[in-house]
């Protein structure tokens, strides 16, 4: 998410000096580590209320003239993770002037979904555009809020990742029922043949000796599409950077995949 001008990160250390001083004491070996990391954790966390109310106020002072904020989690099939970020995402937007939201996927369909959302539900809105990792009733509601204040107070939503290969996604159907004719055909050509690749890929089934063409063949194929795809006429300036940007990012990751590049 972005907002202000200066930039600056800084990180808390994993391990503690109270901790690192107490694993390398030879007392330790007596003692629950058990209850001293329990006892740490405690000491070392800070209060955020629970699912009824959030507390977030202690992040202002730290997020003072920041330009983003990363928002991690040690497991992405948690209840409590997703409802927490949800709300502090909410916080960040509505109190602390942030407004743009890049999630964990792929440019094109964030991107596309965000700009089609007044005419997507929020169960489609979800699903065409993150991870099914994430698409679940508690991270919907992050895609209520920002339908609900696309008009108000727009919270834009992108994504940072790299091609998925993911055959529902709505930059995918957005393309197919904007262009027509040849050009149209190249693209559901070069969509399924980019799915065949990465699919084998991630199964190391591609051999060695057959690596170089496919990465030639794909670059090809994408190159001639995107050639023509510069010539036709979008909605908007936005949304042809959007789809040219994806198509080359789409390009870029076919030929530089570590499964099937040599």
């Amino acid at each position: 998410m972005g907002a202000h001008e200066k930039l600056d990160f800084s990180i808390t250390p994993l391990v503690t000096e109270p901790l690192r001083a107490y694993m390398q004491s030879s007392r330790c070996l007596g003692v629950s580590m058990i209850t001293f990391f329990i006892d740490e954790v405690k000491h070392q966390s800070i209060d955020i209320g629970d699912m009824d109310r959030y507390h977030f106020e202690f992040l202002q002072p730290i997020l003072e003239h920041k330009r983003f904020v990363f928002l991690g989690e040690s497991s992405h099939c948690v209840k409590e993770y997703s409802l927490a970020k949800v709300s502090l995402i909410k916080y960040l937007h509505e109190e602390l002037g942030f407004h743009v939201l890049a999630f964990e996927s792929e440019l094109g369909p964030c991107m596309i979904g965000d700009y089609l959302s007044d005419q997507l539900d929020s169960k489609r809105f979800m699903a065409g555009t993150i991870g099914r990792v994430w698409q679940n009733e508690f991270v919907l509601g992050l895609f209520d809020y920002m339908k609900k204040m696309k008009q108000e107070r727009p919270l834009y939503f992108t994504g940072v990742d790299v091609y998925q290969g993911k055959k529902e996604n709505l930059f995918s159907e957005f393309l197919e029922s904007y262009l027509t004719g040849p050009t149209k055909q190249k693209f559901v050509d070069f969509e399924k043949r980019a799915i065949e690749v990465l699919i084998a890929a991630d199964k190391w089934k591609i051999k060695r000796s057959m690596r170089q063409n496919i990465r030639e063949e794909m670059e090809s194929k994408g190159m001639e599409l995107i050639e023509e795809l510069k010539q036709y006429c979008f909605p908007d300036s936005k949304i042809y950077k959007i789809v040219l940007r994806t198509m080359e990012n789409r390009v870029n990751y076919l030929g530089s995949s570590p499964n099937f590049v040599i």
